[in-house]
């Protein structure tokens, strides 16, 4: 699998079959993606259970929103996410402003 532009860099194995990263903005525990800073790597079209809880991890509420929340932006603390073959990881990288975040799908 190809690194991916934008997320977590060097968490995503490369025997990962599905892969989504993007550097959001993190405003008073608030997410807003930025559509032109996130990209995805799915060579198997067989994939669609990944974006399915990609959908259900980023939605409003969702695991992403819920722990952004608690998040500060002077801090390089990672925050994950793993549910079977789904992994997800988060982190402000003491960036004051930006949320990386990476999921992929073994």
């Amino acid at each position: 699998m190809r690194p991916l532009a934008y997320g977590l860099q060097n968490v995503i194995p490369e025997t990962a079959k599905a892969a989504w990263g993007c550097r959001a903005i993190l405003n008073a525990g608030c997410v807003d993606i930025v559509h032109d800073r996130k990209d995805m790597e799915i060579p198997d079209e067989s994939a669609v259970e990944f974006k399915a809880w990609l959908r259900d991890v980023m939605s409003d509420h969702g695991w992403v929103d819920v722990v952004a929340k608690r998040m500060k932006g002077n801090r390089d603390d990672v925050e994950s996410l793993d549910r079977s073959n789904f992994h997800v990881r988060m982190s402000t990288n003491s960036s004051y402003g930006y949320l990386y975040i990476s999921a992929w799908m073994d």
